[in-house]
């Protein structure tokens, strides 16, 4: 259980007819996202499907010449958890099916690409308040570079890829994510 989640107070609970949780996790990935990516003017756009390996893609009008380009995208793969056994010391270990792990890690992408877990509380009545101050998320989302993450070999189905606590995806790793895919394009 994260830090401070059993002294807060649920804020609601789900009706028995209510979507399942992972699918509220889904959504609750792209809010995240969505809340971070918005400080630092990147446009969001998602895809009905996620058959490429990613669910949504990030673009920013800023041109990062001379070197980058004009307009770059970063295809984003988003999972969400609040499983306490994928916690390590330093890390997120996330069991990732083969085939996303070799569509995200492949060398000849055109688009740099990365995964990210949102870590939450095990309820959703624990992922915000709204003290007199304003709203607080309680949640954490890690990233891992495509380029970073091994090709499965051959028959594997699944990896254990090591997502660092040092990989806090903020508004500011972000914006240099977004500086790393105007190179990957230009490269």
């Amino acid at each position: 259980m994260p830090p401070g989640t059993a002294e807060r107070t649920v804020t609601h609970e789900l009706y028995d007819d209510d979507i399942p949780l992972s699918a509220i996790k889904e959504q609750w990935s792209r809010a995240t996202l969505d809340a971070i990516a918005a400080p630092v003017a990147l446009d969001v756009s998602s895809w009905k499907t996620d058959y490429d390996g990613f669910d949504v893609t990030l673009r920013s009008d800023h041109d990062y010449g001379p070197t980058g380009v004009y307009g770059p995208k970063l295809d984003i793969q988003l999972k969400c958890t609040s499983q306490q056994r994928v916690l390590r010391d330093d890390h997120v270990a996330w069991q990732l099916d083969a085939r996303t792990a070799g569509k995200l890690s492949t060398p000849n992408r055109g688009t740099m690409a990365i995964l990210c877990v949102a870590v939450t509380p095990e309820h959703p009545g624990h992922w915000l308040e709204w003290p007199e101050g304003g709203l607080l998320a309680y949640s954490r989302t890690y990233f891992l570079r495509g380029s970073e993450i091994a090709v499965p070999g051959v028959g594997q189905e699944s990896q254990v890829v090591h997502l660092p606590y040092a990989n806090l995806l903020t508004p500011i790793s972000l914006r240099s994510l977004m500086e790393e895919a105007a190179n990957w394009v230009a490269s």
